[in-house]
């Protein structure tokens, strides 16, 4: 008799894809839709999420609104009794009740506790609590969310992060939080759909176009570090560089361009367009470029170095102050063979634009711009061998697909709700093994 396909409600502050995190829930609903049987409790307006069975709750749901949306979401699954709210009234109908760590992890705990007690609860973890407050210069809020993440980690059956930093910070606030039994922690990968670019990854030698992606107007972001690069490349080389920034808020866009023009200080050298989660308008980024660079001071993983690498273009992720596809990459045997290296800049000891030292690693490297622009310009000198790297590494990645993350992360709650609290990770075909011990440190590898 064919297995009954599980059945999952996942719980989400919002279903807007606007963001890192969001985009990667939304990846890992769709995928598992494929195979199992998804509902979506959100807030406000959820499209696009394919067979997932989307009820949402009046109101506007987004990350700048994070607060108003869990009070609606709050306010809701405790009003109770789950049909009251459109949610089946059989407590054995779901198998796993899923949230998002701070942002809806505490609303998942109180539904599965009192409406679906035989179901398990997994939660995700999508951000580095600590390391984001000390970008911020808000240590104060850094430590409230991580005591949160603490708290609904100690609650949790099964605990999820992308890539092997998410997934260290993740056994690190549970270790803090968990006295008792600890939950084990799933590390999948997120998937990717690799593609042809429509236009060919040669550069004919005219001016490189390097491209950022993202929340660029973030400073966590590195956007300025990257700027002055540029600049630095325009004032004493003979290089043409042009810099490509997709992510500004529309309504910022005409100062966030002064401003860069007056950070490179040659007109024309760079270009600032407005964020958008077209999918069709990212990959065209993506095949004009040259090459794409992150240069985030941290990053739980960083999304759009793999939809590049996908594509098989050329790109540079700086390690930071921890960068998970940075980790991925450079870890032997893992994604990239003993390629991955080749696309991570060795920062640790330089210094950002905004004052802070990446990296635990001293001594002094200098200003963190003229290391990335020394990145860039063996990039240029060393295009095509680079290339090849990355279609190699595209070759690689059809083994982590979205299906293959979702298949991973099905099999990691089969075993969490048989009782196993084996802490495992996700290897090419979406199959688990287990995780390294636990205060394993990454692999750093020699610069690009």
């Amino acid at each position: 008799m064919a297995r009954r396909p599980r059945r999952y409600l996942a719980v989400l502050h919002s279903g807007v894809i606007n963001d890192g995190g969001a985009v990667l829930n939304h990846m890992l609903l769709t995928a598992l839709a494929e195979q199992a049987r998804v509902a979506l409790l959100t807030v406000g307006e959820a499209k696009d999420y394919g067979d997932v069975d989307v009820l949402a709750l009046p109101g506007e749901g987004c990350p700048t609104r994070v607060d108003e949306a869990r009070a609606v979401l709050n306010e809701a699954v405790r009003a109770g009794p789950a049909e009251g709210i459109g949610l089946p009234s059989n407590p054995h109908h779901f198998d796993a009740v899923v949230g998002s760590g701070w942002t809806s992890g505490r609303e998942a705990d109180f539904l599965r506790r009192n409406f679906y007690p035989s179901a398990i609860t997994a939660n995700a973890l999508h951000m580095d609590p600590r390391g984001l407050g000390a970008v911020l210069g808000d240590t104060a809020c850094g430590d409230r969310l991580a005591q949160i993440h603490r708290d609904v980690f100690r609650k949790s059956d099964l605990v999820f992060a992308p890539g092997p930093k998410a997934a260290r910070d993740a056994r690190t606030l549970i270790s803090e939080g968990c006295s008792e039994s600890a939950p084990p922690v799933h590390e999948l990968v997120p998937g990717v759909t690799v593609a042809t670019p429509q236009c060919g990854s040669t550069w004919t030698g005219a001016t490189f176009e390097l491209l950022m992606l993202g929340r660029v107007e973030d400073r966590n972001k590195g956007t300025l570090d990257v700027a002055r690069a540029v600049g630095d490349l325009l004032r004493w080389s003979d290089r043409r560089v042009r810099l490509t920034l997709r992510g500004v808020p529309s309504p910022q866009v005409a100062s966030f361009q002064a401003f860069m023009n007056d950070v490179v200080g040659s007109a024309g050298a760079v270009r600032v367009l407005p964020f958008t989660t077209d999918r069709a308008r990212i990959d065209a980024d993506i095949d004009a470029s040259d090459a794409l660079i992150v240069a985030s001071e941290i990053e739980p993983y960083g999304l759009v170095a793999g939809e590049c690498a996908a594509r098989g273009k050329p790109f540079l992720v700086a390690r930071g102050n921890g960068n998970g596809f940075a980790e991925l990459l450079s870890e032997p045997g893992r994604l990239a063979g003993d390629i991955g290296h080749r696309f991570v800049v060795e920062d640790a000891g330089a210094v950002s634009s905004y004052g802070r030292t990446m990296g635990s690693a001293r001594p002094y490297a200098g200003p963190r711009h003229r290391v990335l622009a020394r990145a860039i310009a063996r990039l240029m000198d060393d295009h095509d061998r680079m290339a090849e790297h990355a279609r190699d590494l595209r070759r690689a990645l059809a083994d982590h697909t979205p299906a293959h993350m979702a298949q991973a992360f099905d099999e990691a709650v089969r075993r969490a709700a048989h009782g196993e609290r084996r802490t495992t990770r996700q290897v090419p075909g979406g199959r688990l093994v287990p995780a390294p011990a636990r205060g394993s440190t990454p692999t750093t590898g020699p610069g690009p």
